[in-house]
């Protein structure tokens, strides 16, 4: 399954973002940085608050979700939605049938971000997501990746840091 390093080769660095995408995975670091990418380079700087959804699947109905998704975006030409927590108003079959049928015919208007810290891969919707390449594990780094992760952070920062510090 994909991960980070292939979203940020394929997506993140040509701009052409997929209409879904599932980041499972507990590095919510990693996560929170690709949503806010995602919505920077398709709503502008700014982030147009009328086309940037952010919902909690614990607090919301899935055809809440897809009422939205299938919505036009407002004074723009894209909207991006985020579901946190994707895999809590996706629990049962009912919840499970608007979504299924949402992905098998995404609205190219809308990015549907769709988090959750594990997913059922079983589960059809998962699935469907895997099967159209929106599917990325964002397990957080551990071992070397870890270490590699700790050096790009610092250097970004401007912080010096040798490759020792950051094993410890």
């Amino acid at each position: 399954m994909p991960g980070f390093k292939e979203l940020v080769e394929q997506d993140l660095k040509t701009g052409k973002f997929r209409p879904v995408y599932l980041l499972a995975g507990e590095d919510t670091l990693r996560i929170e940085g690709v949503v806010q990418k995602i919505r920077k380079d398709t709503l502008g700087e700014s982030g147009s608050a009328f086309n940037f959804h952010v919902f909690q699947g614990d607090q919301i109905p899935v055809e809440k979700i897809v009422q939205q998704a299938l919505s036009l975006p407002m004074l723009g030409s894209a909207q991006v939605i985020w579901v946190k927590q994707a895999d809590k108003c996706l629990g049962n079959q009912d919840s499970q049938a608007p979504m299924e049928k949402y992905l098998g015919s995404p609205v190219s208007e809308t990015i549907l971000i769709l988090t959750a810290d594990k997913v059922d891969k079983r589960k059809k919707w998962v699935k469907v997501c895997q099967e159209g390449g929106y599917l990325f594990d964002f397990t957080p780094p551990s071992g070397e990746a870890l270490v590699q992760w700790v050096l790009k952070a610092a250097g970004r920062e401007n912080l010096p840091l040798e490759p020792e510090q950051a094993r410890v």
